[in-house]
């Protein structure tokens, strides 16, 4: 399923940030934004498929 392939990469980036943020995980700076912006990325795609399912 399409929507839990994507909640589950977006929880697995979020948790890599949180270990780079608390260095349990080497990241440099730009590792770390550019993380952030995919994790975004696939949050706006979540919220798109949730709104689409709201109103079908």
């Amino acid at each position: 399923h399409h929507f839990t392939r994507l909640f589950d990469k977006h929880n697995e980036i979020d948790q890599q940030i949180k270990n780079m943020e608390a260095r349990i995980a080497s990241g440099t700076h730009e590792e770390i934004e550019s993380l952030k912006k995919e994790k975004l990325q696939l949050k706006d795609e979540l919220y798109a498929i949730l709104k689409k399912a709201a109103t079908a």
